[in-house]
């Protein structure tokens, strides 16, 4: 485990919003913690979720699915990959923020939810824009809104769930660099300063940007950036996992 290995900087994590936040409030004996035995080092990446319906759903905004909602409470579906997972928390931010009243049903992944939305099983999902956009440039989604803080350059169009009067339903993946905690923090700064370059590689940066990842850039990529970027996510995701009656297992 990176958490307990030699922090001499030959070992590192590329941790998660799961691994590094979620995992804390949702896992009763966790065998690590990441805010006493990890050093961030930088933020890599961020990929936000989208709530999405079938191309032929009769909402055409967040707003109407919202309204459709209120007016047969429980008729409107959301799929998520599981209970916990990153996808249910956000829809819980969104449902409360919004008090749609929208019903909750769980996946064992995401492989399972697309084909249910097809099939018309549920009325809509909240996925990662990753795996929303290939049906979308088929014609087969629908995006509504947009789960992060600021729209995407994919998707400029799309906007956020705040722009569409949800405020604080914001709640997206991410992956980020650590090091063991005692890590010498010329090698901290270092690794940090190599960071920007590696993600600026051509070949990465073409791949992960058409999947909808955008990827971080100074002073994201910063220490100070990104311990204060956890610490932020830890409450809002903490407020999630509280909104969605989850408790440590």
């Amino acid at each position: 485990m990176v958490a307990n290995s030699r922090p001499d900087g030959h070992t590192l994590m590329m941790g998660s919003n799961g691994s590094l936040v979620g995992n804390v409030l949702t896992q009763a004996n966790l065998p690590y913690d990441p805010f006493r035995q990890l050093q961030p080092i930088g933020l890599c990446a961020v990929l936000p979720m989208v709530v999405a319906v079938r191309a032929d759903h009769p909402a055409q905004t967040v707003q109407q699915l919202v309204a459709m909602a209120k007016a047969r409470p429980g008729a409107i579906s959301c799929g998520t990959a599981g209970i916990g997972s990153s996808n249910h928390l956000a829809l819980a931010l969104f449902d409360a923020a919004s008090g749609a009243g929208i019903t909750h049903v769980p996946y064992r992944g995401s492989g399972p939810m697309m084909p249910d939305l097809l099939a018309g099983n549920v009325s809509c999902l909240m996925e990662q824009i990753s795996g929303a956009l290939p049906l979308v440039r088929e014609g087969r989604l629908r995006l509504l809104a947009l789960t992060a803080e600021q729209r995407s350059a994919l998707v400029p169009e799309l906007p956020t769930l705040i722009e569409s009067g949800y405020d604080g339903a914001v709640l997206f993946s991410y992956n980020g660099l650590c090091a063991p905690t005692g890590t010498p923090d010329a090698v901290i700064q270092r690794l940090s300063a190599l960071l920007p370059e590696c993600l600026a590689t051509p070949a990465l940066h073409e791949r992960m940007t058409g999947l909808g990842v955008e990827l971080a850039r100074p002073p994201q990529t910063t220490p100070a950036y990104f311990a204060a970027f956890l610490r932020v996510d830890l409450e809002r995701t903490r407020r999630a996992v509280q909104l969605a009656g989850i408790r440590p297992e």
